[in-house]
């Protein structure tokens, strides 16, 4: 069994073979018997290496800097306002139609590289995604990381509401690309499976969530988190035929009832959804007042890959929300960590 610490320690541990240096030198094509069981050989240790590693992992917890979302998003660039120019147009085996705009990545090779590519650079064309007509549909049926294994600095047994918050930085992504687009986009709140009273704890399989104290505007904004189908609406532009909505517009398809632990009553007046930074204040609390540690980043990753989703037409499954299955910080958090805050600035700003 490896350990947990040996793919930092060495830089090579789960570097892919280069199987193509076997024959490189040899003037055939054609690889010779030998040649297959050396690529088969060098094959089987890297996959050996890779699945103890994972072993390990499940029994220890992840080193904490592999929550970090700044690996999988390092190069991701910053989004400029609004664009000049939108298209129309399907996408993947949706049915709905997306509002993209052009642009393009560069693709280079740096430093010393295996690679057997001859192009040192390339620019790819492409479509970005900035809207959707149709809500992506999810549900809490999952079976996929409902026991979720946490970090090495986490021990303690605690909540698992990392499906929450998925959905939460669902709602601080489309907010946040709402106040870029500016005029003509806008964000609002839907009474969809809203329950202002008391009866709504009276309910067969209620499920409620602890929200702390909170004032009005915070409590409103956790209703239309846990609300079914569209709890908010973040329009990002209207056309003649349909409204675009941000690409993390989501539609909880389950039939799970929620209510929240809020003792202020609330009346029906009408609210002013809470702004992409409030919205992240309020789900940073969150996660505090119940120690969700590695859980609050790794969400922030889940979100990001929603619209993967709609390309596919398959709906979004995560996992139950419950008091067990999860892992805590052995020492409690009274404050927002700084490394939350800097992933804000670092995916919320243009």
């Amino acid at each position: 069994m490896c350990r947990i610490g040996d793919s930092v320690e060495r830089k090579d541990y789960l570097t892919p073979p280069r199987l193509s240096s076997i024959i490189e030198n040899l003037d055939t094509i054609q690889p010779e018997t030998h040649h297959v069981h050396e690529a088969l050989r060098k094959s089987r240790d890297y996959w050996y290496r890779l699945t103890s590693l994972a072993d390990a992992y499940r029994d220890s917890g992840l080193n904490l800097q592999y929550t970090d979302p700044s690996h999988p998003l390092h190069r991701t660039p910053k989004f400029h306002g609004r664009p000049k120019t939108t298209y129309i147009c399907p996408y993947g085996v949706s049915l709905a139609y997306f509002l993209c705009m052009q642009a393009s990545s560069t693709w280079k090779l740096v430093g010393d590289s295996d690679c057997d590519s001859i192009e040192k650079e390339r620019i790819v064309d492409a479509l970005l995604k900035i809207g959707t007509n149709a809500a992506i549909p999810y549900c809490f049926y999952g079976n996929v990381f409902n026991s979720w294994i946490g970090t090495t600095e986490e021990k303690n047994t605690g909540p698992n509401y990392w499906g929450i918050l998925a959905i939460g930085w669902c709602y601080i992504l489309s907010a946040r690309l709402v106040e870029i687009q500016g005029e003509g986009a806008m964000m609002h709140y839907t009474t969809s499976g809203i329950d202002y009273g008391e009866d709504s704890r009276n309910i067969p399989e209620t499920d409620t969530i602890d929200i702390g104290e909170s004032d009005e505007n915070v409590t409103r904004w956790w209703y239309a988190i846990l609300a079914r189908n569209e709890g908010w609406k973040a329009i990002v532009k209207r056309t003649p035929k349909s409204d675009f909505l941000a690409p993390w517009a989501v539609s909880r398809t389950c039939e799970t009832c929620f209510t929240i632990s809020q003792k202020i009553k609330l009346s029906n007046s009408l609210y002013t959804p809470l702004t992409s930074d409030e919205a992240f204040e309020a789900l940073a609390k969150f996660a505090l007042l119940h120690g969700l540690g590695s859980q609050f980043p790794i969400a922030l990753m889940t979100a990001v890959t929603f619209p993967t989703h709609q390309y596919y037409g398959s709906t979004v499954q995560l996992p139950f929300p419950r008091a067990t299955g999860g892992k805590q910080p052995t020492a409690p958090m009274d404050v927002i960590p700084s490394i939350w805050s800097s992933q804000r600035k670092r995916y919320l700003t243009t």
